[in-house]
């Protein structure tokens, strides 16, 4: 950090500064300095991305961690809002994954949980979805519908394919690869 912080010259909008420090940082294990570094790196650098930052090999000391895995996780907008979760999405099989409740709810649904049968059940107006726990089965209006990837735990959380479930609800859903986050638009 002395080389970074001794020159005096370095232009404040150059990104890549941003992440040499974050590479640094993070082998110091300094992961709040190395976060606080990636998120100004991606601020600026437009073709700055999330999955490079997730498969650099200098970041390694530091993946594990909460701030880590957040910072990289795909983003959520739901009506041009952009969701936040206790458990951040996660990708699985090329799909990415949400916390059922947290997007359910944003749609405007109300979701139930029986610990019994490990099933939530969304309700929104006449529509009804039932998904299981482990799952690749859900039912939609009482009509089956397969899902990519079956529904997973994560700490304490139930993540289910974003697609299915906005899609369950008569939401829109599109992929923003340039900032690496699913767009939802609710039905009208």
């Amino acid at each position: 950090m002395k080389v970074f912080n001794g020159i005096s010259n370095i232009d404040e909008s150059y990104p890549y500064q941003y992440y040499g420090k974050a590479l640094v940082y993070s082998d110091a294990k300094n992961v709040e300095e190395a976060v606080k570094n990636l998120k100004k790196y991606l601020e600026l650098d437009k073709k700055g991305s999330k999955s490079i930052i997730k498969n650099e090999s200098g970041f390694e000391k530091i993946k594990d961690t909460p701030q880590f895995i957040r910072l990289v996780a795909p983003g959520v907008k739901v009506d041009g809002k952009t969701l936040e979760f206790e458990v951040p999405p996660t990708e699985i099989q090329g799909r990415i994954l949400l916390p059922v409740r947290a997007i359910l709810e944003s749609l405007g649904a109300e979701v139930k949980w029986d610990p019994d049968t490990k099933t939530a059940t969304a309700t929104k107006g006449s529509i009804k979805v039932t998904l299981t726990l482990d799952s690749k089965e859900a039912t939609v209006n009482g009509e089956k519908v397969t899902l990519d990837v079956a529904a997973v735990e994560k700490d304490g959380r139930i993540l289910v394919p974003a697609r299915f479930i906005a899609q369950s609800l008569g939401a829109k859903v599109d992929w923003d690869v340039d900032t690496e986050t699913a767009v939802i638009t609710s039905a009208k």
